[in-house]
């Protein structure tokens, strides 16, 4: 009797057995599609990409190190340094529209830059799921129909010098940067793809307003690097900037604090994308997929200063996490339905042109800035 029990319980088991097994195989993934990415890397052994301008050519060894560490994939990295997107940008669609083989396989840009570039069929349509790192957050992503990696983000902060302003005084919307006691202290940016979209936000009467009563106190403006620089050196102790200029700023001894203007925290995330018909596509893809990655987003914050939302430990993420406990809204360019729709508008663009004018029209001579 014993033994006959045994048997059966022995037959059970090899038969619940039986079924996880085959319940296992029937559930195995498909290839690893990054095993075939890697193989392929290997083949082309190099890889051309355009990339922040803050990286430097010194950073692309470690890069290469990291890569070759992570992937066991030697590749030469061709670094270009980006200069403006909206010129990189008109230059890539002109070659996909020429059929010519594009001067780059990995391509860094703005989340409207890609949605723009997307649209014009610039880039290579990746399942870029099925490639990313198990320890890189699914929201690493832009979401469809982008679907490109996030390699860097920047958070529009209000930076100041606590050494000259005081954090009690600190103003906290646009509209106090417009008090006479600020006059000729602060710095904004011109960018009017930027302005165009608090414009949205806020109501376009209402940011139109703002941005004059702020020149008219005499505020300087000019790019990122401009307003770093006028920091730096004391002219002015405020500043509308990206959040990545605060870690310069510190980084070269200067005291430098930020504030999240009530307003609206712009969180633009910066990509990657592989472009259509691109040399070395593989090898642009793993670069890629390192960068999306947390080991990427250190490099990244070590070489170039920027953070990464969606990775905690670093500035970008500590701001948004702050601006949402004070519920401030947080603007995410590629992951609002508005903008997306918005930027394919002839209104965006007639949008830009009035942002242009009212920079022209409302800043003094001493605090223009040609871009």
């Amino acid at each position: 009797m014993f033994t006959r029990k045994c048997a059966r319980i022995g037959w059970s088991l090899t038969l619940i057995l039986g079924v996880v097994l085959a319940a296992s195989a029937a559930a195995q993934p498909a290839p690893d599609a990054l095993v075939k990415v890697i193989e392929g890397a290997k083949k082309e052994g190099t890889v051309t990409v355009i990339l922040s301008p803050e990286y430097g050519e010194e950073s692309m060894t470690r890069l290469e190190k990291e890569i070759r560490e992570r992937f066991g994939v030697a590749l030469a990295i061709k670094y270009t340094p980006s200069g403006r997107m909206s010129k990189a940008l008109a230059t890539a669609i002109m070659e996909h529209k020429m059929g010519a083989t594009p001067s780059y396989d990995l391509e860094y840009y703005s989340a409207n830059n890609i949605i723009t570039g997307n649209r014009a069929g610039i880039f290579e349509q990746v399942d870029w799921k099925a490639l990313m790192t198990k320890d890189t957050p699914p929201e690493g992503l832009l979401p469809a129909p982008f679907n490109a990696p996030v390699t860097s983000t920047t958070d529009m902060i209000l930076m100041y010098n606590p050494d000259k302003v005081s954090d009690d005084a600190v103003p906290r919307t646009l509209s106090e940067l417009a008090d006479p006691k600020w006059k000729g202290k602060v710095g904004v940016y011109n960018y009017p793809s930027k302005w165009s979209k608090w414009w949205l936000i806020l109501g376009k009467d209402k940011g139109q307003a703002a941005i004059q009563a702020i020149l008219k106190n005499g505020a300087f403006q000019g790019g990122f690097s401009d307003l770093a620089n006028r920091f730096l050196i004391g002219e002015i102790w405020m500043a509308i900037t990206q959040s990545n200029y605060l870690l310069v700023a510190q980084s070269k001894g200067v005291p430098a604090k930020w504030v999240a203007l009530r307003d609206l925290v712009e969180a633009d995330e910066g990509a990657v994308a592989v472009r259509k018909g691109a040399k070395n596509p593989n090898a642009a893809k793993l670069v890629a997929v390192y960068l999306a990655s947390p080991a990427g987003s250190k490099f990244t914050l070590e070489t170039a200063k920027y953070g990464n939302i969606h990775i905690p430990g670093n500035l970008d993420h500590d701001i948004v996490v702050e601006a949402k406990k004070q519920q401030i809204p947080v603007f995410f360019v590629a992951r609002d339905p508005k903008f997306v729709e918005f930027a394919s508008s002839k209104k965006y663009q007639d949008w830009m042109k009035e942002v242009r004018l009212t920079f022209e029209t409302w800043g003094s001579s001493k605090s223009k800035k040609k871009k």
